[in-house]
Parts: C-alpha cells; sequence; structure tokens
C-alpha cells in the first residue's frame, strides 16, 4: 500500500504498487468501503479469533496498463474540480534518483469525490 486517500468518512482510495525484477511494477487503484465492517480499533477481537466483517474492495483501474508503463507511482491528490463538476484524481512518482525512471503526473477526472 503506497497512499490512502479518503473520499468520505467511509470511503478510501487506495494505491497499491509492487515490483518484481523483469516484470516491472505492478500498480492498482482500490476503492475501500468501510461501511459495515467491523470496527476491530483498541479491541482484542483478532488476537481471541472472534469473527468479523472485513472492509469491501473494489478494483477501481488497473494503472500497470498504461503506456507508457506506470512506474514508482505513490502519491494520490484531489486537484482541482473541473467545469463539468467532476474532481481531478492526481497520482504522481518519483523517479527515485535514478536515471532509468521517470517523476510522473497523472490526472483522471473523477465522478464520487468530496
Amino acid at each position: 500500500m503506497s497512499e490512502i486517500l479518503a473520499i468520505d468518512d467511509d470511503r478510501y482510495l487506495a494505491l497499491e504498487r509492487s515490483w518484481i525484477q523483469g516484470v516491472n511494477y505492478r500498480v492498482k487503484l482500490y476503492e475501500i468501503d468501510l461501511r459495515g465492517a467491523t470496527n476491530v480499533l483498541a479491541r482484542d477481537d483478532l488476537a481471541q479469533g472472534k469473527p468479523y466483517r472485513p472492509v469491501t474492495k473494489r478494483l477501481v483501474s488497473d494503472l500497470s496498463s498504461f503506456r507508457p508503463p506506470a512506474q514508482n507511482l505513490e502519491s494520490l491528490a484531489w486537484g482541482p474540480r473541473l467545469a463539468d463538476g467532476t474532481c481531478t484524481l492526481v497520482i504522481g512518482s518519483d523517479d527515485n534518483f535514478d536515471q532509468g525512471e521517470a517523476t510522473q503526473f497523472l490526472a483522471f477526472a473523477a465522478t464520487g469525490c468530496p
């Protein structure tokens, strides 16, 4: 998990990223919804084996398929609202001080945002 960005009090965007030598970066953007999940904050329920309800997780986009390929994506931010009322979601990366990588900023129109 590289980054989490709030949509509202119950929903978040989560950026999951991995890198495998010879395969490259794998980056997926998920919506996480806490509604209906068991709140386990400061509780011993999990350690005691009590049943719980997990958060729901929905794939929003597999950014691994972008061309040119997404690299070290690790930041999420809400950008300006567009003229039609949709928001801008900005996803950023850094180059890790590596000449073979690039700093990237990707911007997407998004609905259902704050």
